[in-house]
């Protein structure tokens, strides 16, 4: 393991993805950590109606 911590390379790569992590931690826990949704009647509504199937439509053939 010394020598991954010799190769410039290596390192660089290493500290920016512990800096991209710490940042989307830092990021979440501030803005999404103490978000809480409660779904409303329209929205139950809206999902539970979107699984029923769609009526037809179109009219019958041969009727004006």
């Amino acid at each position: 393991m010394d020598w991954f911590w010799q190769d410039r390379t290596a390192r660089h790569v290493a500290i920016l993805l512990v800096l991209k992590f710490g940042l989307l931690a830092a990021l979440w826990w501030g803005f999404v950590r103490d978000t809480r949704h409660e779904p409303g009647t329209d929205e139950v509504a809206s999902v539970l109606l979107r699984a029923a199937p769609a009526p037809a439509t179109y009219a019958p053939e041969g009727a004006p």
